[in-house]
C-alpha cells in the first residue's frame, strides 16, 4: 500500500508542468497586456534589460568622452591657427620690408617656431 500511496503523491512530471505552462501562455497571449512568462524566460528577458541599459550608458559615457576631447582638439586648433597667422604676417613684413633684413628679426621669427 505505501508503494501505491508514493506514486499517487508524486508531483507532476517535468514534461507535464511544460506542457501546462505551454497551454497557460497559449490562453493568456491573446490578453490585453498580460504577458505569460516562465521563470527562466523572466530572468533571461530582465538580464537582457539590464544589459541593454549598462551598454546604453557606457555609449553615453563614451560620446561625453569623445565630446569632451572634441572641444580640447578644436581648442587646440585654433590656437595654432591664430599662430600661424601671426607668422605668416610676420613673415610677410621681413619679406616685403625693402630695408636689409635684419638677422634679429629673422632669429626672433625662428624663436617662435620653437
Amino acid at each position: 500500500m505505501s508503494t501505491s500511496t508514493k506514486e499517487q503523491v508524486n508531483p507532476i512530471s517535468e514534461s507535464a508542468a511544460s506542457e501546462v505552462e505551454t497551454v497557460l501562455e497559449k490562453n493568456l497571449s491573446g490578453l490585453e497586456g498580460l504577458r505569460a512568462y516562465t521563470q527562466e524566460t523572466l530572468e533571461n528577458e530582465v538580464s537582457r534589460q539590464i544589459e541593454r541599459e549598462i551598454s546604453a550608458q557606457e555609449r553615453q559615457r563614451e560620446v561625453q568622452n569623445l565630446k569632451k576631447d572634441l572641444r580640447e582638439r578644436d581648442s587646440e586648433i585654433q590656437s595654432c591657427q591664430e599662430s600661424l597667422k601671426r607668422l605668416e604676417r610676420r613673415l610677410d613684413e621681413v619679406t616685403t620690408s625693402k630695408v636689409f633684413v635684419n638677422s634679429r628679426k629673422c632669429q626672433s621669427l625662428l624663436d617662435e617656431q620653437v
